[in-house]
């Protein structure tokens, strides 16, 4: 997108007045002695004019100087082709719930949630609803998931209260996977019954994975996923008379055998009934299980999981305008349009122009320096929404009189897109069948489009990349061009399951998210993100992997001595924000004073390097800079719980580690007196 040209001189008029006026008397030394009586500076005074006026000129000249370097600075990243980053849409995966008692039009075979429906979310600060569409149609399941259980080595387990975002994780086909081990999913019959399929002829299950500390996604140079470690067959039981399970087809499997979270697609069964007494369930079900019939998981990588959802489908914090006429061509060199909705996404712009007696659609390009008279092209700028077509010598004008037309486009990306979940709760129009949607998971990725001192600092590291993974610090700048990344950096020659051995070719990238949490970890859905950002731009010869930080708890026991006019319970409260605050694995500032009310996370700094030795000592500076602490006597420092025998010593950390505070640091405040304002023992 088009580089705005800075306004670097912030220095106005009134700023340059004063500063004449405080020269006054270093110029005029009679003023100081009291020898003259100039004390009129009144805009009367012929000296304040004389003044005014080089204050305006000064004004114009300290303008067009010192936006001379910045300006030079800006066309020469036009000059290489770096661009503002657009806009990116954030995504989250919706789950719909049918009406129990919805009874289909004829020619219907079932509910149909349809591709690009939209679904509303009312931001928590307020404004304007956000907009979110789904990316394919989905066809909904007309029973609730009401049973899950395990069934390992013969013996089952009930693990339904554990299916759900509240609840905690599981082992779909047991603690040790082994041949015959099986999840059965039980589905409650409609009340009242139905008539037609339960089943749609395609069944979309989502499978959310776990979120844990030093997670790991290896990230495979091939666009596919790897091969499963094992073999997962999918079944269902007919009906109370059959005793067989017979097999269901698999048509897409994106968990990998359950070893990352995904979309699975299956065969509908076309005939089932329920069957009680089926494990540890007595109650009637329609059964669908998965089983493992070859193969086995290496130790490491044991399939462990959130829950299951069904009637589940992903969709993006965009809307789709259609049929948008931008106006007539005047027939002119360099014309250009603006469409109705900004900031768009430029790949989904379809444009179509009148020619003869039909419309033609046009190509789209970065530019059109490349482009011949006569070819059909035209550029967009995603941020203003602005469409640009040539001069005709490189790319064609198009004809006078001429409608464009933009046929489909999608707008509305932004870091405002990250929700929270179950805040993506309303349908824009009403879907026949559909009684109410939720996101069970937050939705990620969303970011406001790159502002021009993001760029100015981003452009030393894009030059050397060039969008290429060769160093460390390469993978650790590209890894950060995703906006929910907070932090990065790259370890080479280390796997993460054999961190004390250098492993050649290896390389693994530890990623912070931008979150509000005082350790944050990446989740899946981030970690896989980051490794399809990086796979394209690394060397084919490495292996790369993509995990989250590993954390050490600092907890600071101390007694501090404060001003007698102070309040005890204001400076603890102090002292804890700006421990936290020091310690911040992502550089948060706390309000530190009374005075001060910016809310935690309203600053952020760099924040400590990864591995970087700690050495306890160093809180005496943070704790005395607390207003209205005098004195530190004593402090002694846990670190994850075991007390830190000699605060001299610092604690050493691995290159993956990181640091964060704790939240019940013990401070005891005590008054400072006489005696020990005056040193006495």
């Amino acid at each position: 997108m088009t580089l705005p040209t800075p306004d670097l001189d912030d220095r106005r008029f009134e700023e340059l007045l004063r500063e004449l006026q405080q020269l006054i008397p270093t110029y005029t030394p009679e003023l100081a002695r009291g020898i003259t009586d100039w004390t009129d500076w009144n805009e009367s005074d012929p000296g304040t004019t004389l003044i005014q006026l080089w204050a305006h000129v000064a004004e114009v000249i300290l303008h067009r100087l010192n936006r001379l370097p910045d300006l030079a600075y800006v066309k020469f990243l036009e000059l290489v082709g770096l661009q503002l980053r657009p806009a990116r849409a954030a995504t989250v995966d919706l789950t719909f719930t049918p009406q129990p008692r919805f009874v289909p039009p004829p020619a219907a075979a079932g509910i149909t949630v349809p591709r690009r429906t939209q679904v509303l979310a009312q931001p928590p600060a307020g404004g304007e609803p956000l907009t979110f569409e789904t990316v394919a149609a989905l066809d909904l399941v007309r029973a609730e998931l009401a049973s899950v259980q395990v069934a390992d080595g013969g013996a089952f387990t009930d693990v339904t209260e554990l299916n759900g975002p509240e609840g905690t994780s599981f082992r779909p086909l047991g603690w040790t996977p082994q041949l015959g081990n099986a999840l059965y999913l039980g589905f409650a019959p409609p009340d009242p019954p139905i008539n037609g399929r339960v089943f749609p002829d395609l069944i979309r299950l989502r499978v959310f994975g776990t979120a844990t500390a030093g997670q790991t996604t290896a990230c495979d140079a091939n666009t596919s996923l790897p091969a499963p470690p094992a073999t997962l067959e999918w079944e269902y039981r007919r009906g109370p008379d059959d005793v067989r399970w017979r097999r269901l087809e698999t048509y897409e499997d994106g968990t990998n055998a359950f070893t990352r979270g995904g979309y699975l697609a299956l065969e509908g069964p076309s005939t089932i009934e329920p069957v009680p007494h089926v494990g540890a369930v007595t109650d009637p079900r329609l059964w669908i299980r998965v089983r493992l019939t070859a193969g086995s998981y290496p130790s490491s990588s044991t399939p462990e999981i959130d829950f299951i959802r069904q009637n589940t489908v992903r969709a993006e914090n965009l809307a789709t305008i259609r049929h948008e006429a931008l106006g007539e061509s005047e027939g002119h060199p360099d014309q250009s349009f603006v469409l109705g909705k900004a900031p768009m996404q430029p790949e989904s712009l379809v444009l179509e122009i009148a020619e003869a007696e039909d419309f033609v659609v046009w190509e789209q390009r970065r530019d059109l320096l490349a482009s011949a008279p006569n070819d059909p092209h035209y550029t967009v700028d995603g941020a203003s929404g602005t469409v640009r077509f040539g001069d005709g010598r490189r790319g064609r004008i198009p004809v006078a009189g001429a409608l464009i037309v933009a046929r489909e486009y999608r707008y509305g990306a932004s870091a405002a897109g990250n929700m929270a979940a179950n805040l993506i709760t309303t349908l824009a129009s009403h879907v026949a069948g559909v009684q109410s949607v939720t996101n069970p998971r937050p939705s990620l990725g969303g970011a406001d489009v790159q502002d021009i001192n993001q760029l100015r600092r981003a452009a030393p590291a894009e030059l050397r990349t060039l969008q290429r993974a060769v160093t460390s610090a390469d993978y650790a700048a590209l890894a950060m061009q995703l906006s929910t990344v907070a932090r990065a950096t790259a370890l080479p020659l280390t796997h993460p399951e054999h961190r004390n051995v250098d492993v050649p070719g290896a390389v693994t990238v530890v990623i912070v998210p931008d979150g509000t949490e005082a350790a944050p970890q990446p989740s899946p859905e981030l970690v896989e993100e980051v490794c399809r950002h990086l796979n394209g731009m690394r060397t084919i010869s490495t292996e790369l992997h993509v995990v989250g930080p590993r954390y050490r708890q600092i907890k600071v026991v101390t007694e501090v001595q404060a001003e007698p006019y102070a309040s005890a319970g204001t400076v603890e409260l102090a002292v804890k924000s700006a421990i936290n605050g020091f310690l911040d694995p992502l550089g948060r500032s706390t309000a530190t004073t009374p005075d001060d009310q910016a809310p935690p996370g309203d600053t952020r700094g760099p924040g400590r390097e990864f591995g970087l030795a700690f050495a306890p000592t160093s809180l005496f500076g943070v704790i005395l800079d607390v207003q209205d602490v005098t004195s530190v006597p004593q402090l002694w420092v846990e670190i994850d719980g075991s007390p830190w025998d000699n605060i001299g010593d610092a604690i050493l950390l691995d290159p993956d580690e990181l640091l964060y505070g704790a939240e019940d640091h013990e401070i005891a405040v005590v008054p400072r007196t006489e005696r020990t304002r005056r040193g006495a023992p």
